[in-house]
């Protein structure tokens, strides 16, 4: 498929966010810039997203690509599968007090 995590994460907020700015994508991401420098690296290469102008001459915009989306949909069926299996494996509640977990702690860390 040729797509790790980390780059359909960002495919996915992408979509989300229509076309940000590097630095508020990273933030949305709670990603440091350079991080999220080297994982836009490779999705650009890929040719899945480009980078341009913004609302002035100052600021880029990250824009996904039509290449970016199809890769972006055919990840979802993956990242689907996937969540089922571990569904499957843990039980949903435990996912789901999983999730919770998670979601507390990186408030916890953000207020750090």
């Amino acid at each position: 498929m040729g797509i790790k995590t980390t780059q359909y994460s960002v495919l996915c907020q992408m979509l989300v966010m229509g076309c940000p700015r590097p630095g508020d994508l990273a933030v949305s991401m709670r990603m440091a810039a350079s991080t999220l420098s080297r994982n836009l690296r490779p999705l650009r290469a890929a040719g899945w997203i480009t980078v341009g102008p913004g609302k002035d001459n100052r600021s880029r915009c990250v824009f996904i690509t039509p290449d970016g989306r199809l890769k972006q949909q055919e990840a979802s069926g993956y990242w689907r599968i996937a969540q089922m299996k571990l569904d499957e494996r843990l039980g949903r509640e435990r996912v789901l007090a999983l999730h919770t977990l998670i979601d507390e702690v990186l408030v916890r860390l953000g207020n750090a």
